[in-house]
């Protein structure tokens, strides 16, 4: 009995799959591991697949990419991540931040909405796993939910920071909502009196030749860079006293 197009398709995903994480996908930091497997009828009236957890964690790319470079520990990924707060999905740090702090919504007026207050415990939640977790004495942050700033404003803001410091860069234009293309966390260095920002969500472990977007400027989710209507916030983690500078340019 012949093999039908269907089943063909479906067999070809799982072993790109396969084969992408046998050649170098058990490094990336994107380990969600998602592989999205359609139904006959959605397969066959042209489907178009649904975004998984790799397409919308980009908060824990970005903390994973964090604790591998502060801790040079190349076993920090999004899996990692996830186990250490018992949470995953694009809420992770939102539901972390909840459950560790009861959501308090620092910073923010008592008529904030929804959307403010939950993206205020992301950004709170993402700090302070960073600060608990890799032991972080030394963090700045500028904006918040309700008060963003100017994209041109925070990179000078960033660049004003030591070299060394590790961010985490979150870009938005308009509200903070679920599967939002305009908003995105991506990590960020200084090295070098430089900035430099990676994307790693776009490296995933189950697609083969998939590489993490890398630029000198900030980025919206697909590695194009943001013009400026977006605003951010930024959490800066800096090196400690008395420690020496990160070198060698590409630190992950």
């Amino acid at each position: 009995m012949a093999t039908s197009a269907y089943d063909l398709h479906v067999q070809k995903l799982r072993s790109d799959a396969q084969d992408a994480r046998q050649q170098g996908g058990a490094t990336k930091i994107n380990q969600a591991n998602t592989l999205y497997i359609p139904s006959r009828r959605q397969f066959f009236s042209g489907y178009s697949a649904p975004k998984t957890e790799s397409d919308v964690n980009c908060s824990a790319c970005t903390a994973a990419a964090i604790a591998r470079t502060r801790t040079q520990k190349p076993e920090w990924n999004t899996q990692t991540v996830n186990q250490s707060t018992g949470f995953s999905g694009r809420d992770v740090f939102i539901d972390w931040r909840r459950a560790t702090e009861g959501g308090v919504h620092t910073d923010l007026p008592a008529t904030a909405g929804k959307s403010d207050k939950d993206l205020q415990d992301q950004v709170d939640g993402l700090a302070e796993w960073c600060c608990r977790t890799l032991g972080v004495k030394r963090k700045r942050m500028i904006g918040n939910a309700k008060s963003p700033v100017a994209s041109t404003f925070a990179l000078s803001w960033m660049k004003a920071q030591d070299d060394g410091t590790l961010f985490a860069v979150y870009v938005f234009r308009g509200l903070f909502t679920a599967h939002d293309v305009l908003a995105h966390w991506i990590y960020a260095e200084k090295h070098d009196g430089n900035l430099r920002f990676v994307d790693y969500q776009t490296d995933k472990a189950e697609v083969q030749g998939s590489t993490p977007a890398e630029s000198t400027a900030p980025m919206k989710p697909g590695g194009q860079a943001i013009d400026g209507t977006y605003q951010m916030i930024v959490i800066a983690f800096l090196p400690d006293q008395g420690s020496k500078p990160l070198t060698g340019g590409r630190l992950i």
